[in-house]
């Protein structure tokens, strides 16, 4: 499997939305799997970081020495796609990044889960079968071409507890801190029926000042995380109120998103929670901040529409479905009050994996479809 293909809509300091066509594409990747979850622009030194997982060992484009089992994976482009350096990170074991974001310096930090022991480039000991791992490394590329600083390791941090912890996904804070959102199993083993999300709350240098967990059912699994204006932030994920497949009232997964702060340096109780959904399949895949100070949540729902022999309910889903699960778009205000909800899609499954807003307030929608043209 190659590491990805990406189309881009322009050059890097503005995306043009009159006209869409690919300026430049390209796979990358080793003899075995790879996996691209998280792109930055670097405009200042004319370049992209990409980052991602591979589990093959020094072929093709994935050169740098393999640590084993499977490695997290940077990948430095000039800005035509052409890879300007690469760089694994990890231990013996099993490491993969899940988010990758830039930091208040412009230094790269990545969130990732890692069952491997203290060795590779790990400098702390397992916590349990899975833990969290944040790592920042050094930005060091002037016009596209990378010092030998960068990727540099600055910090790392490793979290989680005796049980099993998965890393989801980070954001920065206006002054430089870092809330780490995963998902945390109740038991040792990585199972999946109950779990709470976890945050963490970072200071600069990766040292842990806060740490939560929260819940509002039996399965809980956060995706997505976005800082609020008066320095909170809102969680988005997935909220399973009961886990019994045979009753007649399961109705699978919905969406839960909530707000919490730190105005004390602790993380403090949910502020408000909302959840949402009606059909067996609900799912937020990320939450963005508009331009009018409001929130826009995507993701997927199949409310409204049958599911084999079941019919399944509409829930607090308004519009009617197009197939089987279909793109969900919410916007909110900043307590959580839906402002407007729309559906997208075909009559198989389409998702809404994100989002980005123009200068006029249109937005544009990234995600997947099985769905033919109708």
């Amino acid at each position: 499997m190659w590491f990805s293909c990406l189309v881009f809509l322009g050059g890097i300091p503005t995306i043009s939305f009159a006209q869409f066509g690919v300026i430049w594409e390209h796979a990358w990747g080793g003899s075995a799997w790879e996996e691209q979850n998280g792109v930055i622009a670097l405009p200042a030194q004319n370049a992209y970081v990409f980052g991602g997982y591979t589990s093959s060992n020094e072929s093709f484009e994935t050169q740098s020495p393999f640590y084993g089992g499977g490695d997290c994976w940077l990948v430095w482009t000039d800005t035509t796609g052409v890879i300007i350096q690469e760089k694994r990170y990890g231990g013996s074991g099993l490491d993969q990044i899940s988010n990758t974001i830039k930091d208040n310096e412009g230094n790269i930090v990545f969130v990732a889960s890692t069952n491997s022991p203290m060795d590779g480039i790990i400098n702390s000991e397992a916590q349990g079968a899975l833990d969290i791992w944040v790592v920042k490394v050094q930005t060091d590329i002037n016009d596209g071409v990378p010092g030998p600083d960068n990727g540099k390791i600055l910090a790392q941090k490793r979290l989680g507890t005796s049980n099993c912890e998965k890393g989801m996904n980070i954001v920065v804070t206006p002054d430089g801190r870092f809330l780490v959102v995963g998902e945390a199993c109740d038991t040792e083993y990585c199972n999946p029926i109950n779990s709470q999300i976890w945050a963490s709350l970072l200071d600069a240098n990766l040292n842990e000042i806060s740490r939560r967990l929260y819940s509002n059912g039996i399965k809980n699994k956060p995706t997505c995380v976005v800082n609020t204006p008066d320095g909170g932030f809102i969680i988005g994920g997935e909220t399973w109120p009961e886990l019994d497949f045979a009753s007649p009232d399961f109705y699978g997964n919905q969406w839960f998103y909530f707000k919490i702060d730190d105005a004390t340096g602790i993380l403090s109780d949910i502020v408000w929670q909302k959840t949402k959904g009606g059909g067996h399949q609900d799912a937020i895949l990320d939450i963005i901040p508009t331009n009018d100070n409001n929130y826009l949540i995507t993701g997927y729902t199949d409310a409204g529409e049958p599911v084999g022999n079941l019919a399944v309910g509409l829930g607090d889903v308004d519009s009617l479905g197009f197939g089987k699960e279909d793109m969900l778009l919410l916007k909110i205000d900043q307590n959580g009050d839906e402002i407007w909800e729309k559906r997208y899609g075909g009559e198989e499954l389409d998702w809404a994996y994100s989002a980005v807003q123009n200068q006029l307030g249109n937005f544009l929608i990234v995600g997947v479809s099985q769905s033919n043209a109708v």
